[in-house]
């Protein structure tokens, strides 16, 4: 008797799988990885006078695009908005290429002024004067315990007494950056009396150090178009050239977010997603980077303020990424804000907001004092803005 033989479509199955897997394997080995292209490059110096318009926004920094007839109704020709940014954190930590010992307490508070004036808007493509009147900040180092520079009340100045043009003493024309402070002449310039009692508690410690930061982009001026949907296409510098970095801190500037903060329709108890870069306004300028992802929003009851009716909005979770904008996409911190934005019906702009929430930092990196010391507990980032419209 002749031995029974298998047919083909009796074999294994075992073995079909086995052929599969390898197959699959062989593919994936073969398939190259994704191509991911890398951000746009941060743009090169504006010289003053001439356009640059070599412009472009890594996608996570677009701002979202609006309905044309409410990005016109919401910023009006000739108007003029005066906002005022002011941020502080508090930890402790160290530096040693700032000479801070370990575990010091450190106090950091900015404060930046903005006036924006719309010449023409048509839905599709703003254009406006801008110029920063003020962009300063502060830093405080001692080794006592439990101080901290806390934020004046919204839409009330803070530093400036720090001054630009000239030193506290010698009256000799100072230059845009870092400077130490005495104790001494830092507390005479402090506009706020809670900010003096931080620098008069200080001078217990003489090993207290004070630095005083000038951002050269203070008292500059310059002509802003800004694409709906696609942010800044084009910075003209007024009188003088922009560094690089002043040219990417004005091209990352979201000039459409009081339209899109408020979805149309909401309603008190509504939640929403709000992005990163519609938050633009609320990061450090000096950090030279921008928030990334999404935060929750919801509408809470209106309030009356002043003698004007307000939406009230709070931002009850989320986490955002806060990208280096020197670098490929390097995230330095995450932040979790929390807290609330007023909304004038109005003038249709966010008039004031509280937002505060710790830092996580993930990269060191030399871009920012936040991100070079070393801390020793998770800081605390708080902001505070305000805007009034003047006709």
């Amino acid at each position: 008797m002749k031995p029974t033989t298998q047919s083909s479509s009796s074999k294994s199955p075992l073995l079909y799988i086995l052929l599969a897997v390898i197959a699959i394997l062989l593919a994936v080995i073969a398939w190259p990885d994704p191509v991911i292209p890398p951000p746009p490059p941060p743009p090169p110096p504006a010289v003053a006078g001439q356009s640059n318009l070599q412009l472009s926004l890594p996608e996570q920094s677009k701002p979202t695009k609006v309905d044309t007839s409410q990005l016109i109704q919401t910023y009006g020709v000739g108007k003029t908005y005066h906002s005022i940014v002011q941020f502080n954190l508090t930890s402790t930590g160290r530096n040693k290429d700032w000479g801070i010992a370990a575990n010091s307490t450190v106090a950091y508070v900015g404060e930046v002024v903005i006036d924006r004036t719309i010449e023409s808007n048509d839905g599709t493509t703003m254009v406006l004067m801008q110029e920063f009147p003020a962009a300063k900040t502060l830093i405080a180092t001692t080794q006592i315990d439990g101080i901290h520079i806390d934020l004046p009340p919204v839409g009330m100045m803070m530093l400036e007494g720090l001054g630009h043009a000239t030193t506290f003493v010698t009256g000799v024309p100072l230059k845009p950056g870092w400077s130490a402070l005495t104790v001494g002449s830092a507390n005479t310039v402090m506009a706020n009396p809670m900010a003096q009692n931080l620098i008069t508690k200080a001078t217990q410690d003489k090993d207290a150090k004070i630095f005083r930061y000038i951002d050269s982009i203070e008292q500059k001026r310059m002509k802003v178009t800004f694409t709906n949907g696609k942010g800044v296409t084009d910075i003209v510098p007024l009188g003088s050239d922009l560094s690089a970095d002043e040219t990417n801190l004005v091209r990352l500037m979201n000039y459409s977010s009081d339209a899109t903060i408020l979805p149309q329709g909401t309603k008190p108890g509504d939640t929403w997603t709000l992005r990163g870069a519609d938050l633009m306004t609320m990061i450090d300028p000096s950090m030279k980077a921008v928030p990334s992802g999404t935060v929750t929003a919801q509408r809470l009851a209106d309030q009356t303020v002043g003698d004007r009716t307000a939406a009230m909005i709070e931002i009850i979770k989320g986490v955002l990424d806060i990208v280096d904008t020197t670098s490929k996409d390097v995230t330095n911190a995450t932040w979790a804000p929390r807290g609330t934005l007023v909304f004038d019906f109005k003038d249709k702009i966010i008039t004031s907001a509280e937002l505060e929430g710790e830092l996580l930092i993930k990269n060191r990196s030399t871009n920012h004092f936040i991100f070079e010391a070393s801390w020793s507990q998770k800081p605390k980032y708080k902001f505070v803005y305000h805007c009034e419209l003047r006709k």
